[in-house]
């Protein structure tokens, strides 16, 4: 089937989709492209047309999703050349980083930062505000696509797109057709004793000729295969996740569409992830009631309203998103003893302010000994750590009918964002260091352990407006495009005076050039902003150190005093360390994507750079007599740059191979405190690469046999900017064998995840004073899955 770019374009415009058209660029030609007659008949950009996207766009359908047995994006993520994404000790603790650009440090919450890469799921904004290591990673059923739009975003996107941007675009209901789908697995994971299992169900309704509704629902158990042997426990990683979807669809007349839905997920973790030994934690210190745990619970309210005037298309976005995680965990012996001394320095620190203090700690049986060795007083430490975001968007474009050489989109988007950041470590002091015998030591270590440093309560508001118009020329063989986006942030902290504000402008150019059918070239200059924040946790030092006065801090081989500074003096250092700027990046990006051999097969292939201007990065002030010297600040410059290949094809009727892989630098462009100028960027490894290849049998009854086989490898990578720990090189394989009716009504599959058995370390959680702390990649899971659907 051959049809021009602009026929592709009104299909799909008029099935609501001429925003994502405009903003992917399809071009108004009237030189004829082979489009798959899929594209025409679902009206979504499949793989057809992305190849005429003058952009790097990795899409992975729905069917893509179900061959891979995908359930999330760690099923996902290592299929995406340029994507990578870390993990960490808890549910909810996705870090994604594309082409090298993501959030170098922030996790904490004295010292938090805006993630670098921004999450949607269709147009909600769900980027994670309490730290850029707490992303969603998605449910994948009942989804049409994953996107990965790689480079900056910023134009259409706004802030928080410096790397690029993930979108889960979900199955809008069908007035036209009755539909129900029902997929049921069972699976057996090495190193547990229990089962897994999971249970997908969707029903599409059409209630009237232009109203339809679509339920989905869905729940999965993972067995644990993590032992606590300290306590005798087994498989204490559990996690189940429970979740659904309504949306309805109204066709309120030829020009207006209304959508409207109501999303609710929640994911629980019994027990904590993080371990000493493989798949072994022997060294956390259980607080008696205070089991470790990690949830996270989102709800997404969303309604969009459609209108079609003759000369353009406005359509109209509201989200309210609510989304809470919360996660304990514990900590060994070693990191109760650190912060004892990290305690008792800090009551000797105000002493001489308060002269009575110490006399009266000591009384109650308090122990002086800041050997940062011994747990003299304090026994168990864990940390509570809540992260909660009520969010309200608005967004309306106004998007041109695509008739002529010049299409256009212009339009506003408003954000509200209050947003918690709550920390606290819950303690156990020594048994005769009760309440009772000692409620001034008590009292201490509480309001040490609940300092609001600790917290970051904050408002974010946004307004923004954005273009972007493309002009064809030369018989529609070559466009220019050309956009901006005005932004203007504000942002106030509720136990802070400090307050950031982002005025910035974010502009685009591209060109395209398609010089025969089926080879298209672009080059395009794309920009993308990250906001500033504030360091609590150098707050804290403010009230720390100005408790000493004008006395000189006395030093230790801890805590040094280099220069001698006084409380006042190093409450002054500790206070103009307490907000940095945004960061900002441009990127210039050379592409190329052709069709061969009879449009059998696709090829995209990139070039890019990036020049990462006041990057966000984190800071050790060693001239500030504290333990908490780390902050914060804009580092000076960076770079990334690299190449990335993709190439699907048929190599027979049959047999299909998708082969994908980048290569990447990603540098100090500066000297950053101490670390040299050339020093790598965290979790940016220096090449990924995956290859799926499958096969189908049909069978002389209808009955198709369909064997798939997915190999992914990602280099090794570094854990923390400066220090010379490594994440190990990762490989996975993983294969499903899939038995279909002639008319698609039932499939049964077999399925191996990590076939091999692969258990290298995937995330570090080492921090001050827990000694080893690492989390591997999980053990090998085999199951059996059942999907069931009516003939359509």
């Amino acid at each position: 089937m051959s049809i021009s770019r602009k026929a592709v374009r009104q299909l799909a415009a008029s099935a609501g989709l001429a925003a994502l058209i405009t903003s992917y660029g399809l071009a108004a030609a009237e030189t004829e492209r082979p489009v798959i007659e899929e594209i025409i008949v679902t009206a979504t950009l499949r793989e057809s047309n992305l190849m005429e996207t003058p952009q790097a766009i990795s899409a992975v359908s729905a069917e893509q999703i179900d061959a891979l047995g995908a359930i999330s994006m760690d099923d996902l993520f290592r299929n995406i050349a340029g994507l990578n994404a870390t993990e960490g000790a808890a549910t909810g603790s996705k870090r994604y980083t594309i082409r090298g650009v993501g959030s170098q440090t922030g996790t904490d919450a004295f010292a938090q930062t805006f993630a670098a890469v921004s999450v949607y799921i269709d147009d909600t904004p769900m980027t994670a505000s309490g730290g850029p290591a707490r992303q969603i990673a998605g449910n994948l059923f009942d989804i049409d696509r994953v996107e990965v739009l790689k480079g900056p975003q910023g134009t259409l996107f706004g802030e928080g797109s410096v790397g690029g941007t993930i979108r889960f675009i979900q199955n809008k209901p069908d007035v036209d057709s009755f539909d129900w789908k029902v997929k049921a697995g069972l699976n057996a994971r090495d190193e547990s004793d229990d089962l897994g299992h999971r249970l997908d169900a969707m029903v599409n309704i059409p209630i009237a000729d232009n109203f339809a509704v679509r339920i989905n629902g869905y729940t999965n158990e993972r067995a644990g295969w993590i032992d606590k042997t300290d306590l005798g426990e087994d498989d204490v990683n559990s996690e189940t996740t429970l979740g659904g979807r309504i949306a309805a669809l109204w066709l309120a007349s030829e020009r207006l569409t209304v959508e409207a839905g109501i999303a609710i997920s929640e994911t629980e973790t019994e027990g904590g992830i993080a371990t000493q030994r493989l798949y072994e934690d022997f060294r956390n210190i259980r607080q008696p009631g205070r089991d470790p745990f990690s949830e996270d619970e989102t709800s997404i309210y969303t309604l969009d309203l459609d209108y079609e005037f003759d000369f353009a298309t406005l359509q109209t976005s509201f989200s309210y998103l609510d989304r809470e995680t919360v996660r304990e965990t514990e900590s060994p012996l070693s990191n109760a003893a650190f912060f004892d001394s990290f305690v008792q320095l800090f009551v000797l620190f105000r002493g001489p302010s308060n002269p009575l203090e110490v006399p009266a700690l000591v009384s109650e049986g308090w122990v002086i000994n800041p050997d940062f060795a011994t747990a003299s007083n304090l026994f168990a430490l864990n940390v509570n750590d809540t992260a909660k975001t009520e969010r309200t968007t608005f967004e309306a474009k106004l998007l041109s009918n695509g008739e002529g050489n010049l299409r256009w989109v212009a339009g506003i988007f408003v954000k509200e964002s209050d947003d918690l950041r709550l920390a606290f470590q819950p303690f156990q002091l020594r048994p005769d260091l009760d309440t009772v015998s000692a409620p001034t030591v008590n009292a201490t270590y509480l309001a040490f352990f609940t300092d609001p440093a600790n917290n970051n309560a904050s408002t974010l508001d946004e307004v923004s407006v954005f273009g972007e118009a493309t002009y064809a020329f030369l018989d529609d063989a070559m466009e220019i495009t050309i956009g901006g986006r005005y932004t203007d942030m504000k942002q106030s902290l509720d136990d802070s005076n400090a307050k950031t504000t982002d005025k910035v402008f974010s502009p685009k150019f591209g060109i395209s050039w398609v010089p025969r059918e089926g080879l298209l070239t672009y080059f395009n200059i794309t920009t993308g902003f990250r906001p500033g924040n504030v360091n609590p946790g150098q707050e804290f030092n403010v009230r720390l150190l100005s408790g000493a006065g004008d006395n000189i801090i006395p030093a230790n081989p801890f805590v040094p005093n280099p220069d001698d500074l006084t409380g006042n003096e190093a409450a002054a250092l500790a206070q103009s360390l307490i907000s940095f700027e945004g960061d900002s990046v441009v990127s210039y990006e050379l592409g190329l994507k052709a069709r061969l051999f009879d449009n059998r097969w696709n090829v995209a292939a990139s070039i890019y750079y990036f020049d990462w201007e006041d990057t966000i990065l984190s800071f050790n002030q060693f001239n500030l007599p504290s333990l908490n010297r780390f902050y914060n600040d804009n580092a000076g410059a960076a770079h990334t740059q690299g190449i990335e290949l993709e190439l699907v094809g048929n190599i027979t009727d049959n047999l299909r191979l998708r082969l994908g892989g980048d290569l990447n630098e990603s540098e100090l462009d500066e000297m950053a405190g101490v670390v040299p100028k050339g020093t790598d960027l965290p979790r940016s490894p220096e090449w990924s690469a995956n290859a799926t290849l499958d096969y189908t049998w049909q069978l002389s009854n209808g009955i198709a046999v369909n064997w798939m086989v997915n190999h992914t490898r990602v280099a090794s990578q570094l854990a923390n900017l400066g220090l010379p720990d490594r994440l190990p090189k990762t490989e996975q394989t993983d294969t499903r064998i899939s038995v279909s009716s002639p008319n698609d009504t039932w499939q049964v599959s077999v399925f191996a995840t990590n076939l091999t058995g692969e258990d290298e370390v995937v995330f570090d959680c080492s921090s001050f004073g827990t000694g080893p702390c690492f989390g591997n990649q999980a053990p090998r899971l085999i199951g059996l899955e059942f999907t069931f659907r009516p003939q359509q």
